[in-house]
């Protein structure tokens, strides 16, 4: 992939790290300049002892010209690693700029441009892994997400919880439930976690667990839309029809805004409403962060949707949804 504009570094820079390499050329090479010097002074001083002094240096000069061209394509081919460093933090903030935009095709290119620059580089790998979740790509993210975790110790939390994420996606439960467990060990103030753990446990049939979750959620954060479209779920399941309407009743009066709120409203609406509403909804959560399309197209709680018309044409893309096998 080309380098443009946003991925390339100042010129001062780049003209500096080059400059770097004449100090960390192998120590190999350096010999192989010295024994090229030396034939040269040898044919010139030896072999053509009958020709003229003039005519010597021109060919020991033109041999030391031929040695100074392999050491610079020798440079122009084995970037420093302080160079793959400095290149690949460029690409790593222009792949934020693209996340922050929802161009995560973009953002997962400059990516895996920037963890091949820098394999160690933790950062990069941790949205990496994020970006492919928002893709659909939950089987390439896990390890994305593993390799940052065995990176580093440090705020371990939200590459758990994403990672979690794709496991869920995976109907990976079990693996889903340890990392949020580990998340929230590590932080225990995370209310999306403890919705996304009630969700699982949902998936699982095991209502009650989902409930305490989700309340536990609400508790951190009150007037949290979608822990409240997530508890009208779960108590709709527990056959507690009126507290599920209220639940509902009271998403609304929080005025839903982000691409989450709506989604989590389109869960809700496709359990306790019907399609209309749910497909009202979905559209607007996708329109405002395309990361709902892969995610709609698996999610165990639109399966009564699965075979309308109109639902398959909103979760359907030219790059699938889903985990690549």
């Amino acid at each position: 992939m080309g380098m443009d504009l946003e991925t390339k570094l100042p010129v001062s820079r780049r003209i500096r790290l080059f400059l770097g390499r004449f100090r960390r050329l192998p120590v190999t090479l350096w010999v192989v300049l010295a024994t090229i010097f030396g034939i040269a002074d040898f044919l010139t001083w030896s072999v053509l002892a009958n020709v003229g002094p003039h005519e010597r240096i021109r060919w020991t000069m033109g041999i030391a010209a031929i040695a100074l061209l392999v050491t610079v394509i020798t440079m122009l081919w084995h970037p420093t690693e302080d160079e793959k460093m400095a290149n690949a933090r460029v690409f790593e903030r222009a792949a934020r700029e693209a996340w922050n935009a929802t161009n995560y095709a973009k953002a997962e290119k400059l990516l895996r441009r920037a963890v091949e620059l820098d394999s160690e580089r933790v950062g990069a790998w941790a949205l990496l892994g994020r970006t492919l979740i928002r893709l659909g790509e939950y089987n390439e993210a896990i390890p994305a997400l593993t390799r940052a975790l065995k990176l580093t110790q440090i705020n371990p939390a939200s590459k758990l919880h994403n990672r979690g994420v794709a496991y869920a996606m995976l109907g990976q439960y079990g693996r889903a439930l340890d990392d949020f467990e580990e998340s929230l060990k590590e932080r225990p103030d995370q209310p999306d976690t403890l919705r996304w753990r009630s969700l699982v446990w949902l998936y699982l049939g095991s209502f009650a667990n989902a409930l305490q979750d989700v309340d536990s959620a609400l508790e951190m954060k009150p007037l949290y839309l979608c822990g409240h479209a997530t508890k009208a779920v779960v108590l709709h399941l527990l056959g507690q029809a009126e507290a599920a309407e209220d639940e509902l009743a009271h998403c609304s009066s929080l005025h839903p805004q982000d691409a989450d709120d709506f989604y989590c409203l389109a869960l809700a609406y496709s359990q306790l409403k019907d399609a209309a509403q749910a497909l009202q909804a979905l559209p607007i959560a996708i329109e405002r962060d395309p990361k709902y399309r892969a995610r709609a197209a698996i999610d165990p709680l639109f399966d009564q949707l699965r075979t309308d018309p109109r639902f398959q044409n909103l979760v359907s893309s030219d790059r699938p949804p889903g985990s690549k096998n």
